[in-house]
Order: structure tokens, then sequence, then C-alpha cells
């Protein structure tokens, strides 16, 4: 219902929501978690989160044949303007959205990259698109997936992966060619701040660095 929205590489990684709650218009911004390649649907991935006005109401309210408003994506986060033969994809938590659009834009058009994919989360549970990540690493060996358990919950200590915040030593080991790839970067701030302060340490170009909030 409502009008067509023609989606096109490069429009952007993000598109404005706006619903009605109690009578009146909340509008939020959610990544595009699906991927241009696939141009008969648009996804976008909202994990709720305690006191959460929009999340909360879309997860217990929103049901097929409602309408909602879109503005037309924005921002210049995609892979597809820094073509690299190597890209790493860091991510933390619900950062994980847009590099996913990212990644299977990478797996459906069989693009010839080698893709580095680490994704932080505090506990297993965190992890959003574990059963397709999984999936893509096995099907595809020009894609390797880390998940790196950051917590210290019962949970997170029996991760059988890589554990603890992500930093140069474990960076080094999981990506021992970081110098040679384009990176892109999503995540809460804290993590993202370390994140920089960590390639930047490592040698990693300024301009070769790619992130969004």
């Amino acid at each position: 219902r409502g009008h067509k929205l023609t989606i096109q590489i490069g429009d952007g990684q993000f598109v404005g929501l706006t619903v009605e709650i109690d009578g009146k218009p909340v509008r939020r911004t959610y990544s595009i978690s699906s991927s241009p390649s696939r141009p008969l649907a648009l996804d976008i991935t909202v994990k709720r989160v305690p006191g959460g006005l929009v999340s909360n109401w879309l997860a217990d309210n929103l049901s097929k044949g409602d309408v909602v408003t879109l503005k037309k994506p924005a921002g210049k986060f995609t892979c597809f303007d820094h073509p690299s033969k190597k890209l790493l994809f860091l991510a933390a938590g619900s950062g994980v959205t847009p590099l996913m659009s990212m990644l299977r834009w990478v797996v459906d058009t069989a693009a010839p990259t080698d893709v580095q994919f680490v994704y932080s989360v505090r506990t297993p549970a965190d992890v959003i698109f574990g059963r397709e990540l999984s999936h893509i690493a096995e099907q595809h060996p020009n894609i390797a997936v880390t998940v790196l358990v950051t917590g210290n919950s019962p949970e997170a200590k029996g991760w059988p992966g890589l554990c603890g915040r992500l930093d140069a030593p474990r960076l080094g080991v999981v990506v021992p060619d970081l110098k040679e790839r384009e990176v892109f970067l999503c995540g809460p701030r804290p993590f993202s701040e370390a994140t920089k302060a960590c390639l930047a340490s490592m040698g990693v170009a300024k301009e070769r660095v790619h992130s969004e909030s």
C-alpha cells in the first residue's frame, strides 16, 4: 500500500521512518539491512530496547497491511563507493545492520571480493543474523566471519571462540593483512572511537576507514 519506493545502489544506507503512536507522529532512523540487489524488498532490522518507544511499538503492534511513512534512503556508508578487492567489516551490536546489507550485496552479485567480517557482541544471544552469517561463511570461501564475545556472563564465559574487547592483538590475529583492506565500521560510539584508535595504532590509513554511528 502507498507509493512504490525504488532503491538503487548508492542511494543511501538508512531510511527515516514515521509511525503514529497514540495519535502522534513519531520519527526514527533505521539502517537498511537488505541489499539493493534484491529490489523488491526493503528490510530494516529493529532491535527491541528497554523503554524504546518506537522499537517496542513496532515489535508489538505492526502487522501486515499497516502503513508507515518512509523517507528516501540517505547516507554515504557504502562499499560501492570504495571498490576494493579486500574489505573488512567491523560491527558491534545492532551496528551489524548496514554491514549486513553490504555483505548480502557481495554474495548476491558474486563480487570478486575477499571479506573479513568481525562482529562484537556482549553475549552469544546478542548475535543478530547469526544463522545467515554462518551459512554465508560456509558457502563462500572468500568470506570469513568472526564473532567476538565481550561480556562476562556465564553464557559468554562458555563461548568457544574469541573473547574480550576488540584490540590490536586480536585484530592482528584475525586480519593479518589489515593494511590491505578497505574498512567499514559501525557500532556504538565508544566501540567506534576505540576501534578507530586501534586501527590508527596499527598503521591503517585514515582515508581507508569509513564509519557510521
